[in-house]
């Protein structure tokens, strides 16, 4: 009888060493497993979130700097507004005055000028169409559109263009935006 105890002993052993065994699986894969793979992904989460701060916190230090840079930006545009960018009010006056003044400076005969604003919105500056054709000897012209370009006020300069005229002078026709304050 000592025999059959023992094997029912082992038996014992062996089913409550199978039934460990199991519930070990089951707990491994019901339980450590998914919380193994939601620690690795709130690991891979937060070092995300941490590059992204560190990403921002980078961009904010260099905003601060460039900020730091330019304490007086909004002084010198304001300045640049006032001294360079007429009101709308004087703007057709002005230009016409500018258009003449550099006109006979450079020796040419402007033959018609035409103005237009342009409707778009939405910019911080309106502006000012000008359609200019002027005739005279090709060195005038040539510095007639470069006082306008480098005249005080901010104008831009979008179309030149030159054709042949008679008696050895050339035309030309010239398309600029003077920019406004609206």
């Amino acid at each position: 009888m000592r025999r059959s105890r023992r094997q029912r002993l082992i038996w014992i052993v062996e089913i409550a060493g199978l039934a460990l065994l199991s519930a070990d699986l089951v707990l491994y894969f019901a339980v450590l497993r998914p919380v193994q793979t939601l620690v690795a992904t709130e690991q891979r989460s937060y070092f995300d979130l941490r590059r992204r701060l560190h990403v921002a916190e980078l961009r904010v230090d260099r905003l601060i700097r460039s900020q730091r840079s330019l304490p007086d930006a909004d002084d010198k545009l304001g300045a640049f507004k006032r001294d360079h960018v007429p009101s709308r009010r004087r703007a057709f006056s002005q230009a016409h005055r500018l258009v003449s003044k550099v006109g006979e400076e450079s020796g040419i005969q402007i033959s018609s000028v035409g103005y237009h604003l342009d409707p778009a919105r939405g910019d911080p500056l309106e502006r000012l169409g000008i359609e200019i054709q002027a005739v005279g000897p090709f060195t005038g012209l040539l510095k007639f559109a470069h006082g306008l370009e480098t005249a005080s006020e901010f104008m831009l300069i979008r179309e030149f263009n030159f054709q042949p005229g008679e008696g050895g002078v050339l035309a030309l026709f010239l398309v600029a935006d003077l920019y406004l304050a609206p």
